[in-house]
């Protein structure tokens, strides 16, 4: 017969005597304590359940993987308390090939079911690409000797410290919340919401300035909330959009007020631009970076780099995710362009197109990108700042043009926005720049996300 885990911690009984931190200590190690915001591979953890919501009596099973092989934890946080689910006693070995999908637990073997107290929970995994002590060696022979290790303070400060003694190279992490609720809890309505950035003045002295993309930014924001019904919109625009401060908006505030099933629109209008890969992830050599205000040109690590991007985009899996980039990584002559140069690319769109194809890989779906251009094009602004960047003002009348509405029913996909926006961009900028500039729709959400439905 399969033994129970408790999923608020009970565990058998075993952490019914531990000792416990405060609820804001097992926050700052389950969300702030183990980041890494440039790891080398993806990760990836998720459970059965989409909305993953999870009522009482009901039994969860986590799944992960990795792109490398690698050594593999999966940590458990409720409230105040913590516990390593793998390895354990019955699934002790945690060495897990690239791309293999390791369930916990494994089926007729034991199970873990969700009983009261009720909450949101964490189910964090880490992975490292060598066999370390991630909690020590005594407490490493302790877990595979109990169906769910409890981990305290000391533990988690060792596990946050020797990760980042190891070269962010050598390992990764990703998490995900669940909710546990009562069986006769009413299921949450879905939500949408918004971050709205947009740069045109920057603070170092050898970014050009821009004319129209904190405008960009406020056109989208109005349109997004009084045509497209966005209920949750953050701003953040020239001064306020420092690259902390895009993090805080992102990272933080978003993924802790949005939930899985919600839809979540992220759109940046200003610099991008290019610099050697920092990690060895990119097959092309060169990553690509969005300029926040405060960024340093010839300083990688004051701008917001495309693994880092996907690293936040990866916090917000389980919802539907648009994200629109009204930039170019290309070096422009003029005033009018928007990248910052570096080694000119061929072909779709860089900005997060590996990343993206990597984390479908591992299986995360829902999530689209809408990029300004190709790689090897130049974003433009439009001279009459009444109207904003190309993209930005197309985009902008798909919303209110019902010939956008290709299938009239009622509805506007981002695909139809797309369709309706790519041609007369094309048209303008051949007329006006005498150049070409092409949109690029990268897709993981077979077609099912909408600005209004």
């Amino acid at each position: 017969m399969a033994r129970h885990i408790v999923l608020a911690l009970a565990l058998l009984g075993l952490l019914a005597n531990s000792q416990a931190f405060c609820a804001e200590g097992a926050k700052w190690f389950a969300v702030e304590g183990v980041v890494n915001d440039q790891p080398s591979f993806m990760l990836r953890v998720d459970v059965e359940h989409k909305d993953r919501v999870y009522r009482e009596g009901e039994y969860l099973r986590v799944r992960a993987a990795t792109e490398k092989d690698c050594y593999l934890y999966i940590i458990y946080y409720s409230g105040d308390k913590a516990a390593v689910l793998f390895p354990n006693k019955y699934d002790q070995e945690n060495f897990v090939r690239a791309n293999q999908v390791v369930q916990v637990p494994q089926r007729n073997s034991y199970h873990i079911v969700c009983r009261p107290p009720f909450g949101t929970e964490v189910l964090h995994v880490v992975a490292t690409r060598k066999k370390i002590p991630l909690f020590g060696k005594q407490k490493e022979k302790d877990m595979r000797l109990e169906s769910a290790s409890q981990v305290g303070t000391a533990d988690l400060q060792q596990m946050t410290q020797t990760l980042q003694s190891q070269g962010k190279n050598e390992w990764a992490e990703a998490r995900i919340k669940i909710t546990t609720v009562g069986s006769k809890e009413k299921p949450r309505k879905s939500d949408t919401y918004a971050v709205c950035i947009g740069i045109s003045r920057y603070q170092h002295d050898r970014i050009p300035q821009l004319k129209v993309s904190h405008l960009d930014a406020e056109r989208m924001a109005r349109g997004l909330r009084d045509v497209c019904g966005v209920r949750n919109i953050a701003l953040l625009t020239n001064e306020k959009a420092t690259k902390k401060a895009i993090e805080k908006v992102i990272f933080h505030d978003l993924v802790k007020e949005s939930s899985p099933g919600d839809t979540v629109y992220v759109f940046f209008s200003g610099h991008g631009g290019r610099t050697a890969d920092t990690n060895g992830d990119e097959a092309d050599g060169v990553d690509e970076y969005l300029v926040p205000h405060d960024g340093i040109l010839g300083s990688p690590d004051t701008m917001i780099l495309d693994d880092t991007f996907a690293r936040w985009m990866q916090e917000l899996d389980g919802r539907k995710v648009m994200i629109i980039l009204d930039n170019c990584y290309s070096g422009g002559s003029s005033k009018s362009t928007k990248g910052l140069g570096g080694a000119l690319g061929v072909g779709t769109v860089d900005f997060l197109d590996g990343e993206m194809k990597r984390s479908k890989d591992l299986g995360q779906r829902n999530t689209m990108v809408l990029a300004a251009c190709r790689a090897d094009q130049l974003a433009w602004e439009i001279p009459d700042a009444s109207k904003g960047s190309v993209l930005t003002y197309f985009l902008l009348r798909s919303f209110a043009d019902p010939q956008a509405d290709q299938n009239n029913d009622g509805r506007l996909s981002v695909t139809e926005s797309y369709d309706y926006a790519k041609g007369r961009i094309a048209d303008f900028v051949k007329k006006n720049f005498s150049a070409e500039q092409n949109p690029v729709l990268i897709d993981n959400a077979n077609d099912s996300i909408f600005f209004k439905e």
